[in-house]
């Protein structure tokens, strides 16, 4: 996906992210991602079961790590 196409799919809500604490570690939820299933996105005017993931910022992950996953 190019970058100008995913800054017109933002939206940004001007609201503070989400810090969740837990066993002395801190994660910070920075957004929220929509997906439709494949089969959702054929139909037109049919309501389709939306998918949500959390994105996160996690600190403590080595940056490495962090690259990797994002590719």
């Amino acid at each position: 996906m190019s970058l100008a196409l995913l800054l017109l799919l933002l939206l940004p809500t001007g609201k503070p992210p989400l810090y969740l604490q837990h066993e002395g570690h801190s994660r910070t939820v920075v957004g929220i991602e929509r997906c439709l299933p494949p089969q959702a996105e054929a139909r037109s005017g049919a309501a389709a079961a939306a998918e949500y993931s959390l994105v996160i910022l996690d600190p403590g992950m080595p940056a490495a790590e962090l690259l990797g996953s994002l590719r």
